[in-house]
C-alpha cells in the first residue's frame, strides 16, 4: 500500500557527500551518519524482501510511514494490516552478537572483542506501538489490536538476553522467521476482527495523514553553499572534471565516460537546494554555459514543466522518490 523506497535523509546524505570536499572539515561526520543509515537501509531492504514473500491477499503493507500524534512523531520502518490485528515492525541491520541487557534497559553488541552501547529497539517500537495506539483512538475505527516486532536482518547475528528479560524472545528475531511468527500472532486471535472495507478505511486514514520529513541538508550540517563543488561529477575518479563530448560525458582527468553524469547532478540539486530549479540554476550548479544543452537533459529525464510563459518563466519540478529509487546512485567511498 505504500512501498519501500530509499529514505530521503540518506538520499540527502549521499548528495552532500559528493559534492563537498575530501579535506572539508565535517566530512567525516557526515560520513558516518550516511554509513549508520545506509545500514539501516540494507536491513529494511532485507526486511522488504522477507514481507515480499507473505500472502499478499490477507496481508496489507505500509513501508516508512511517518505519522503524529499531539507534538509527537513517530516512523515505522514497515507496518502490517492482517485480517487479525495491526502489526508494527523494526528492522535492525547489526553482525556480530547482539545483548539485551534488562537492568539498564539497553542493548549491547559484541564485535571482534570491542563492544558498543546501542538504544534499545523494543523500547523504541513499544513506544511506537503506545502512539499508534493513540493516534488510532482519535479515529473513526473499533478498537484494534496492535503487535509489535523488532526484525533482526542478518540471519548470522547471535541474539543474546539477561535471563530476567524474557519478552525478547517474543519480540526479537531474525527476519526470515516473519512469516511463522505472523502464524503465531494469529493463533492468539480466535476470530477476524479486521474486514476488507473496514482495512480499506484504515489504509485511506494512515496514507492521508503520512508526511514526508522535510530534510534541509545543508542546514543540518551547518554547510555554505559555496562549499558545495559544482559541475559535473565523474562516477569513477570522483572529480569534477567532466565535460560534453559528442553526445556523452568524457572525464578530463581519467577518461571515464558516462551519458548519465549530468542527470546525477540534477538530482543531486534538487536534493541540496530545494524542490524547484530553473534553467539559469542548473547551468550554475552544473557549470554549463548552455541554456539548450541544460535543457535537453531536462527533458530526457522528463522532469515536470511548472510555471508560465517561455524561458525565464518556467521552471523544473523534483522528481518523486520513486524516480530517486529507480535512477539514482548512492554515494560511494
Amino acid at each position: 500500500m505504500k512501498e519501500q523506497f530509499i529514505p530521503w535523509r540518506l538520499l540527502a546524505d549521499s548528495a552532500v557527500l559528493r559534492h563537498l570536499s575530501a579535506d572539508y572539515q565535517k566530512r567525516t561526520i557526515i560520513e558516518e551518519d550516511f554509513g549508520r543509515r545506509h545500514a539501516g537501509w540494507l536491513g529494511e531492504k532485507k526486511l522488504g524482501y522477507h514481507l515480499a514473500a507473505l500472502p499478499q491477499k490477507d496481508i496489507r503493507i505500509f513501508y516508512d510511514l511517518r505519522l503524529f500524534h499531539e507534538n509527537q512523531v513517530f516512523q515505522v520502518d514497515a507496518m502490517l494490516i492482517t485480517r487479525f490485528f495491526i502489526l508494527i515492525l523494526e528492522a535492525k541491520n547489526l553482525k556480530g552478537t547482539i545483548y539485551f541487557e534488562s537492568t539498564f534497559n539497553q542493548m549491547i553488541r559484541f564485535v571482534d572483542d570491542q563492544q558498543e552501547g546501542f538504544s534499545n529497539p523494543v523500547v523504541q517500537v513499544m513506544r511506537h506501538k503506545d502512539l499508534l495506539k493513540q493516534w488510532f483512538a482519535k479515529q473513526p475505527f473499533p478498537q484494534i489490536p496492535i503487535e509489535c516486532i523488532v526484525a533482526i536482518s542478518n540471519a548470522s547475528t547471535i541474539i543474546k538476553a539477561s535471563p530476567n528479560y524474557p519478552q525478547i524472545g517474543e519480540i526479537v528475531f531474525h527476519a526470515e522467521q516473519i512469516e511463522s511468527k505472523i502464524r503465531q500472532l494469529q493463533a492468539k486471535y480466535e476470530e477476524e476482527i479486521i474486514s476488507a472495507p473496514l482495512s480499506r478505511q484504515i489504509e485511506s486514514a494512515l496514507l492521508l495523514e503520512h508526511e514526508d520529513p522535510k530534510v534541509d541538508i545543508l542546514k543540518t550540517y551547518s554547510i555554505r553553499e559555496s562549499d558545495l563543488l559544482r559541475g559535473v561529477m565523474c562516477s569513477k575518479c570522483f572529480s569534477f572534471e567532466m565535460e560534453r563530448s559528442y553526445g556523452t560525458w568524457l572525464c578530463r582527468q581519467c577518461g571515464h565516460e558516462d551519458q548519465d553524469a549530468a542527470a546525477q547532478m540534477v538530482l543531486d540539486y534538487f536534493l541540496l537546494k530545494g524542490k524547484t530549479m530553473t534553467n539559469a540554476q542548473c547551468q550554475d550548479f552544473l557549470k554549463i554555459n548552455d541554456r539548450y544543452l541544460v535543457l535537453r537533459i531536462l527533458k530526457k529525464m522528463r522532469l515536470e514543466i511548472c510555471g508560465t510563459g517561455h524561458g525565464k518563466g518556467l521552471y523544473f519540478q523534483a522528481p518523486s522518490q520513486k524516480f530517486y529509487n529507480l535512477h539514482y546512485h548512492l554515494w560511494k567511498k
